[in-house]
Formats: C-alpha cells, structure tokens, sequence
C-alpha cells in the first residue's frame, strides 16, 4: 500500500489495483480530537501558559507532549511545525492510521497555539476522518 498526500495534507491509502481504500477512523481517533478540542478550551481559558500541567490534561502521547512544551516555551508557529513535521517524517509511523494521528495531533497543536475556536478546531480535525465530519455539533443543525 502507498500513500497519496496532497496538497490539503489529506490522505488516502491505495490497494492492489491502485482502488481507493478509505481509512478506518478508529475510537481513538474520536478520543484524541476530543482531547484536542479540551486542550483548546484549556487554552483559550486559562492562557498557553496552563499548558504546562500535562498530568492534569491526561495527556501521555510523545508527540502531542513535544507540541504542547514548544507552545508553552513560546516556539514561533513554524518552528512548531517545522519541528513537529520533522518528527513525524522521521518517526516513520508503521501505519496510515499512525500517520493521520499525527497529522491530526500536528493541526491540534497549531489549534492551540493560534487561539482558534475549538468548536471550529473541531471541524478543522474532523476533516481528518472523512465523512465523520458531519458528525461534529458545528455542522450538524446547519446542513438541513
């Protein structure tokens, strides 16, 4: 199987015949949005600095713990990208699922940093899963 990643930084995993195959969104991919969007209104709320507390956010992911450290040392937004892209890159994730985790950890932490709207984060990390975006509060009275 290949990835094919293009410019929005959306993906899609490839078969046998080169078929388009959709990723499975996974219960834990709903749990680290959810986690996301709470670090978020965390954020908003209490100021970047607050972040600092991880024990109290639950938070035990390495990259999501790496994102949320450059934030709250007050890292430029593209060297928080630039920084976390290039570990994603050279971590290798051994799945697609893994990959889009991070991808979707990646945004969250930009989220963060950028002071955006977490029911609008929401969206923006949602769009991640595909059709699950209609799933989100933001959207789902708005489509009738």
């Amino acid at each position: 199987m290949k990835l094919d990643l293009n410019h929005m930084g959306y993906f899609t995993e490839f078969g046998e015949n080169n078929e388009r195959m959709a990723i499975p969104v996974e219960p834990e991919d709903i749990e680290l949005i959810d986690k996301l969007v709470g670090v978020m209104q965390h954020g908003r709320r209490e100021g970047l600095l607050a972040l600092e507390c991880n024990d109290q956010l639950g938070i035990h992911d390495p990259l999501f713990l790496l994102g949320l450290q450059l934030i709250v040392d007050g890292t430029d937004p593209d060297w928080v990208e630039e920084i976390m892209m290039n570990v994603i890159i050279t971590s290798c994730p051994e799945s697609s699922i893994d990959f889009r985790r991070s991808l979707i950890i990646l945004k969250g932490i930009q989220c963060v940093q950028y002071g955006v709207n977490p029911t609008f984060g929401e969206v923006i990390l949602r769009s991640f899963l595909g059709k699950c975006i209609y799933d989100s509060p933001y959207i789902s009275g708005r489509l009738s």
